[in-house]
Protein backbone atom coordinates (compact mmCIF):
# COMPACT_ATOMS: atom_id res chain seq x y z
CA UNK A 1 0.00 0.00 0.00
CA UNK A 2 1.56 3.28 -0.50
CA UNK A 3 2.48 5.41 2.16
CA UNK A 4 3.27 9.20 2.49
CA UNK A 5 7.13 9.70 3.00
CA UNK A 6 6.55 13.76 3.49
CA UNK A 7 4.17 15.47 5.63
CA UNK A 8 1.82 18.76 4.25
CA UNK A 9 3.23 19.58 1.28
CA UNK A 10 1.64 22.16 -1.52
CA UNK A 11 2.24 22.78 -4.74
CA UNK A 12 3.24 26.14 -5.89
CA UNK A 13 2.64 27.05 -9.92
CA UNK A 14 4.68 30.13 -10.81
CA UNK A 15 2.46 30.98 -13.98
CA UNK A 16 4.57 33.82 -14.37
CA UNK A 17 7.66 31.56 -15.24
CA UNK A 18 5.79 28.73 -17.28
CA UNK A 19 7.04 28.58 -20.64
CA UNK A 20 4.60 26.04 -21.98
CA UNK A 21 7.07 23.44 -22.76
CA UNK A 22 5.00 20.96 -20.75
CA UNK A 23 7.96 18.61 -19.98
CA UNK A 24 6.10 18.63 -16.40
CA UNK A 25 3.05 16.41 -18.84
CA UNK A 26 5.99 14.24 -20.10
CA UNK A 27 7.23 13.56 -17.10
CA UNK A 28 3.83 12.94 -15.15
CA UNK A 29 3.33 10.67 -17.83
CA UNK A 30 6.17 8.50 -18.28
CA UNK A 31 6.10 8.39 -14.73
CA UNK A 32 2.42 6.66 -14.13
CA UNK A 33 2.60 5.08 -17.33
CA UNK A 34 6.05 4.49 -18.80
CA UNK A 35 5.04 5.83 -22.23
CA UNK A 36 5.11 9.39 -23.39
CA UNK A 37 1.00 9.71 -23.41
CA UNK A 38 -0.05 12.97 -22.23
CA UNK A 39 -3.81 11.90 -21.70
CA UNK A 40 -2.07 10.33 -18.88
CA UNK A 41 -0.43 12.65 -17.16
CA UNK A 42 -1.75 14.45 -13.94
CA UNK A 43 -0.86 18.15 -14.88
CA UNK A 44 -2.25 19.91 -17.81
CA UNK A 45 -0.60 23.09 -19.00
CA UNK A 46 -3.05 25.93 -20.51
CA UNK A 47 -2.15 28.12 -23.00
CA UNK A 48 -4.95 31.69 -23.21
CA UNK A 49 -3.61 33.22 -25.95
CA UNK A 50 -5.47 36.26 -25.56
CA UNK A 51 -3.60 37.14 -22.77
CA UNK A 52 -0.12 35.45 -23.14
CA UNK A 53 -0.67 33.11 -19.77
CA UNK A 54 0.28 29.62 -19.64
CA UNK A 55 -0.61 28.19 -16.28
CA UNK A 56 0.25 24.52 -15.41
CA UNK A 57 -2.95 22.89 -13.38
CA UNK A 58 -2.90 20.19 -11.30
CA UNK A 59 -4.67 18.77 -8.65
CA UNK A 60 -5.24 21.22 -5.49
CA UNK A 61 -4.74 18.55 -2.72
CA UNK A 62 -8.62 20.09 -1.17
CA UNK A 63 -9.01 20.29 2.40
CA UNK A 64 -12.39 18.55 1.92
CA UNK A 65 -12.44 17.15 -1.54
CA UNK A 66 -15.60 16.68 -3.97
CA UNK A 67 -13.65 14.44 -5.95
CA UNK A 68 -14.09 12.10 -2.66
CA UNK A 69 -17.52 13.08 -1.57
CA UNK A 70 -18.54 11.64 -5.58
CA UNK A 71 -17.04 8.70 -5.19
CA UNK A 72 -19.49 6.16 -4.82
CA UNK A 73 -17.43 3.60 -4.49
CA UNK A 74 -14.89 4.36 -1.83
CA UNK A 75 -12.02 4.80 -4.13
CA UNK A 76 -10.73 7.90 -2.96
CA UNK A 77 -9.39 8.58 0.52
CA UNK A 78 -7.39 11.61 1.43
CA UNK A 79 -3.80 10.60 3.82
CA UNK A 80 -3.95 12.44 7.09
CA UNK A 81 -0.35 12.50 7.05
CA UNK A 82 0.23 14.16 3.86
CA UNK A 83 -3.14 15.91 2.93
CA UNK A 84 -2.45 13.88 -0.45
CA UNK A 85 -6.08 12.83 -2.36
CA UNK A 86 -5.65 9.46 -4.02
CA UNK A 87 -7.66 7.43 -6.79
CA UNK A 88 -7.42 3.29 -5.53
CA UNK A 89 -7.63 1.77 -8.62
CA UNK A 90 -8.74 -1.66 -7.63
CA UNK A 91 -11.70 0.07 -6.12
CA UNK A 92 -12.52 2.42 -8.74
CA UNK A 93 -15.33 1.54 -10.92
CA UNK A 94 -14.62 4.48 -13.43
CA UNK A 95 -18.05 5.82 -13.45
CA UNK A 96 -16.38 9.50 -13.30
CA UNK A 97 -18.12 10.77 -11.02
CA UNK A 98 -14.87 12.07 -9.45
CA UNK A 99 -13.88 13.78 -13.06
CA UNK A 100 -17.27 16.06 -12.76
CA UNK A 101 -17.42 16.83 -9.06
CA UNK A 102 -13.56 18.39 -9.22
CA UNK A 103 -13.83 22.14 -9.08
CA UNK A 104 -11.22 23.06 -11.03
CA UNK A 105 -11.28 19.72 -13.65
CA UNK A 106 -8.26 18.41 -12.31
CA UNK A 107 -9.04 15.22 -12.45
CA UNK A 108 -9.74 13.42 -16.19
CA UNK A 109 -9.62 10.00 -18.10
CA UNK A 110 -6.63 8.24 -19.30
CA UNK A 111 -7.15 6.98 -22.15
CA UNK A 112 -4.00 4.49 -21.92
CA UNK A 113 -4.73 3.66 -18.20
CA UNK A 114 -8.67 3.64 -18.85
CA UNK A 115 -9.38 5.18 -15.68
CA UNK A 116 -9.68 8.83 -14.01
CA UNK A 117 -5.93 10.09 -12.82
CA UNK A 118 -4.95 13.19 -10.54
CA UNK A 119 -2.18 14.24 -8.73
CA UNK A 120 -0.31 12.00 -6.13
CA UNK A 121 2.60 14.10 -6.13
CA UNK A 122 4.41 11.13 -6.88
CA UNK A 123 4.90 9.73 -3.35
CA UNK A 124 6.95 12.80 -2.55
CA UNK A 125 9.18 12.94 -5.32
CA UNK A 126 7.42 15.13 -7.77
CA UNK A 127 8.52 14.59 -11.72
CA UNK A 128 6.42 17.75 -12.63
CA UNK A 129 8.92 19.34 -10.30
CA UNK A 130 12.15 17.67 -11.05
CA UNK A 131 12.22 18.28 -14.78
CA UNK A 132 10.64 21.77 -14.82
CA UNK A 133 13.49 23.53 -16.37
CA UNK A 134 12.45 27.26 -14.86
CA UNK A 135 10.90 26.22 -11.56
CA UNK A 136 7.24 27.08 -12.43
CA UNK A 137 6.34 23.93 -10.44
CA UNK A 138 7.71 23.73 -6.42
CA UNK A 139 6.41 21.37 -3.86
CA UNK A 140 6.81 22.99 -0.62
CA UNK A 141 6.51 23.02 3.05
CA UNK A 142 2.87 23.84 3.99
CA UNK A 143 4.18 26.05 6.57
CA UNK A 144 5.90 27.75 3.29
CA UNK A 145 2.96 27.71 2.04
CA UNK A 146 1.46 31.30 2.47
CA UNK A 147 3.83 34.23 1.73
CA UNK A 148 3.78 37.20 0.67
CA UNK A 149 5.97 37.16 -1.92
CA UNK A 150 4.41 33.68 -3.41
CA UNK A 151 1.36 34.05 -5.96
CA UNK A 152 -0.63 30.92 -4.49
CA UNK A 153 -3.92 29.57 -5.49
CA UNK A 154 -6.26 28.61 -2.28
CA UNK A 155 -9.78 27.40 -1.87
CA UNK A 156 -11.37 28.66 1.19
CA UNK A 157 -14.69 26.84 0.58
CA UNK A 158 -15.43 23.66 -0.90
CA UNK A 159 -18.04 25.82 -3.55
CA UNK A 160 -15.81 28.46 -4.05
CA UNK A 161 -13.36 29.67 -7.11
CA UNK A 162 -9.88 29.47 -6.69
CA UNK A 163 -8.38 33.15 -5.75
CA UNK A 164 -5.04 34.73 -5.46
CA UNK A 165 -3.41 35.55 -2.36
Amino acid sequence: MWKPLWKNKKFVIRPELCIGCRSCELACAYKHTGMVDLSSAAISVYQFKETSVIIPMLCMQCDEPECLKACKNQAISKCDISGVVTIDDTRCIKCNSCMHACLLGNIHSSISLGSPIKCDQCGGDPQCQKFCPVGAVDLVDSDDFVTEELPILTFKSPTSLPEAK
